[in-house]
């Protein structure tokens, strides 16, 4: 079975898993990639994965300044789980 890391906080993640058990981020599966990752909201209801996508350099900036810089892959569609508000 493969385990995942939540790109946020570290946690040891599994595939079943919908949220990050410890820092709570929503989670996604990146087919293409085979990722779990953590997802980051913008706050204009898109959605960015927190995963390096395999094109990326190595050198990935923080979870924070990924969000702040597009430098995630974006996220089309609003995760059915995404609280409310």
């Amino acid at each position: 079975m493969k385990v995942f890391e939540c790109q946020d906080c570290g946690q040891l993640l599994f595939f079943e898993n919908t949220r990050c058990e410890h820092c709570g981020r929503l989670l996604g599966y990146l087919s293409d990639l085979a990722e779990l990752s953590a997802l980051a909201a913008s706050g204009d209801n898109t959605w960015y994965a927190l995963a390096v996508p395999a094109t990326c350099s190595a050198s990935a900036p923080t979870p924070t300044t990924m969000l702040a810089t597009g430098w995630c892959r974006r996220i089309a569609a609003t995760p059915s789980a995404a609280p409310a508000g």
